[in-house]
C-alpha cells in the first residue's frame, strides 16, 4: 500500500520566487488603509480609481482589495484636481441647479439623474464663461 502522504501533489518554490512575491505585496495595500493615509472617501477613491481604468475585482470573497500604492497616489492627485457640480457651486457661491442645468446644456449630464459627476474646476470655469449667470437671477446676490 502506498502512504497518502506519497500522493499529495508538493511543489517547489524557489526562495527568489518567494522573496519577489513578497516585495510585490508590500508594494500595495489594501483599499481602506489607502483611504484613510490619503484622507479621500472610499467612494470617492473608487470614482478616481475607476477613472483611471482600475475596476474592482467581482470575487473578492474574505479578502481585501489590495492596489499599488502608485496607483492609490495617482488617484489621489487626480482627486485633487477634479471636483463635483456641487463642490464648484459650493466654492463660488452660486446655486448648484445653476450649475447642472448648464452642465445639461453643454450635453455633459442628463437631466434629472442622480449620477454624481466629476470634472476638473477649469472645465467649470470656461462653463460658466460660455452660459454667464445673469445677475438678476442669482439669488445670492440679491441677498435672499
Amino acid at each position: 500500500k502506498e502512504s497518502l502522504i506519497s500522493k499529495v501533489n508538493r511543489k517547489v518554490y524557489r526562495t527568489d520566487d518567494i522573496d519577489a512575491a513578497v516585495k510585490d505585496w508590500l508594494k500595495t495595500e489594501t483599499f481602506y488603509q489607502a483611504c484613510l493615509r490619503l484622507e479621500i472617501l472610499p467612494h470617492r477613491m473608487k470614482k478616481m480609481l475607476s477613472m483611471l481604468g482600475v475596476e474592482r475585482p467581482e470575487k473578492l470573497a474574505g479578502q481585501h482589495w489590495r492596489i499599488s500604492s502608485d496607483i492609490l497616489d495617482k488617484a489621489a492627485k487626480l482627486s485633487d484636481k477634479v471636483i463635483t457640480p456641487s463642490e464648484y457651486a459650493q466654492r463660488k457661491g452660486i446655486g448648484v441647479v445653476s450649475v447642472t442645468r448648464r452642465l445639461v446644456k453643454m450635453g455633459v449630464e442628463k437631466a434629472r439623474t442622480r449620477k454624481v459627476v466629476y470634472l476638473h474646476e477649469d472645465f467649470y470655469d470656461e462653463m460658466m464663461k460660455k452660459y454667464p449667470i445673469e445677475p438678476k437671477y442669482n439669488w445670492r446676490e440679491r441677498g435672499q
